[in-house]
């Protein structure tokens, strides 16, 4: 799968609610089932669960796992939703932690959006979909390319993913310049900046939610419309 197919052209303006991107608290909850209010973008279509590579598909790997995606509508996002496979552990105190990004479609590189941890108490299942609710949404807008992925500083969890290609908007990757695992020198649990696809070309079960934001138009005629509605009141 090539980078140019999965990543559309950036728009010339993004509109982000936080000027400096700051690491904020983040919650997490677990469910057995997956989310169905709110989705702005989404693969839950195939939960496969396709077979795990472990030196890709889990928070503690060199370059952590994520998935770019893309919105048909300005919106704001408020919570991301992974479903776990493989395994998941936890050493006290430990915690993930998630970033969202534009991906530059020549380049691959992430410019990093927002950055929120969350205690990783109760993700201990690997069966479960965990959703984690940011502490200050991100405004995101059609015809731009965005990512999320999910760290490991103390702890491990395996993302299930589909057996193919499921999600137009987007691909599986590995947030990094090189391949995952490949030994000491790769520096793990970080964020490196750069997507690095994943060449089995699968996506992972993911939900990102929220809520839309109107257009400027539409905006402007609600505006309208109340305050003829208020002209009405003072004339009665």
């Amino acid at each position: 799968m090539q980078i140019s197919r999965a990543f559309p052209r950036a728009a010339a303006v993004v509109v982000v609610l936080a000027a400096v991107p700051v690491a904020r608290a983040a919650s997490i909850t677990t469910s057995a089932t997956p989310p169905s209010g709110g989705i702005l973008a989404s693969q839950l279509t195939d939960l496969g669960p396709g077979a795990q590579d472990g030196a890709r598909d889990y928070t503690d790997n060199g370059g952590p796992p994520g998935q770019t995606f893309t919105v048909s509508s300005p919106s704001l996002v408020n919570a991301v939703t992974v479903l776990g496979n493989g395994d998941a552990g936890t050493y006290a105190p430990g915690t993930f932690d998630i970033q969202l990004g534009t991906v530059n479609a020549a380049t691959g590189q992430i410019t990093q959006l927002a950055r929120e941890s969350a205690p990783a108490s109760g993700a201990t299942s690997d069966s479960q979909f965990l959703t984690f609710h940011l502490t200050t949404p991100v405004a995101v807008n059609p015809g731009t390319t965005y990512a999320f992925s999910i760290l490991g500083s103390n702890d491990w969890y395996g993302f299930a993913h589909g057996t193919g290609d499921d999600y137009a908007g987007g691909q599986a990757f590995n947030n990094d310049l090189t391949t995952t695992s490949a030994g000491n020198a790769d520096p793990r649990r970080a964020f490196n900046g750069f997507v690095s696809p994943n060449p089995a070309g699968y996506d992972y079960v993911f939900a990102v939610q929220g809520s839309a934001v109107p257009e400027p138009a539409m905006a402007g005629v609600v505006c309208l419309a109340a305050m003829g509605l208020l002209t009405r009141r003072r004339r009665s």
